[in-house]
């Protein structure tokens, strides 16, 4: 048995609205899916370049930061026992031999010494 092109009937009225139904909401779903994709890469495409901004501009800061910088003396007996750096401040935790700490806030746009916090 073979199929034919002439053997094939016309749709009813009805099938064919629905036929019809059924292709018009392919072709929404279709072009909602492809805007969709569409505003992904564009995200993607964001992300990186805003990506490559900031870190031009982070390179530009660490230039200025390098070309500043500072000093703390550390007196016989005290030792350095951690550093954070949390936004644009550098914090030492020093602790002396009487096991007193003292925290020290530093900018590191500037290289100033912000605050010294002691700890007994």
């Amino acid at each position: 048995m073979t199929y034919a092109e002439d053997d094939e009937q016309p749709l009813d009225p009805a099938m064919e609205r629905v036929r019809r139904k059924m292709i018009r909401l392919m072709v929404i779903s279709i072009g909602i899916m492809m805007i969709g994709l569409l505003a992904v890469l564009f995200a993607i495409i964001y992300k990186i370049g805003s990506s490559s901004e900031d870190k031009q501009s982070s390179a530009d800061s660490t230039s200025a930061a390098e070309q500043t910088s500072s000093q703390i003396e550390l007196s016989s007996g005290e030792t350095l026992v951690s550093s954070r750096v949390s936004g644009s401040r550098l914090i030492l935790e020093i602790e002396s031999a009487q096991s007193d700490r003292r925290f020290v806030f530093i900018d590191t746009q500037t290289g100033e010494v912000l605050h010294i916090l002691q700890v007994r």
